[in-house]
């Protein structure tokens, strides 16, 4: 599969669907596409709603660009779980305009 945002195109695979609600995928981290983490997703019940755990890597910090990719790891999950919290939550839409 191939997600699309209006600056890049990135593609992902999932490895592992579960009906009770997790799944896993793999995910490339630099544009030479030479970093690929396992990504593992996981929703479960909590109290009225659901609690979502996110896992990614390991990252290779020691390695070439390894520390960059754990960044913008960090980076876009932050800002990924964020908006959909807002807009889960709150029906708030943080997505950039222009």
């Amino acid at each position: 599969s191939v997600l699309v945002w209006p600056d890049r195109r990135v593609w992902w695979e999932v490895t592992q669907a579960h009906p009770n609600g997790s799944f896993v995928f793999r995910w490339p981290w630099l544009p030479d596409e030479t970093l690929i983490t396992e990504v593992r997703v996981t929703i479960s019940p909590a109290g009225y709603g659901s609690r979502l755990e996110l896992e990614d890597g390991p990252f290779p910090l020691d390695a070439p660009r390894g520390i960059d990719a754990w960044a913008e790891a960090i980076e876009g999950w932050s800002e990924a779980l964020a908006t959909l919290h807002a807009h889960l939550d709150f029906s708030v839409d943080l997505r950039p305009r222009g």
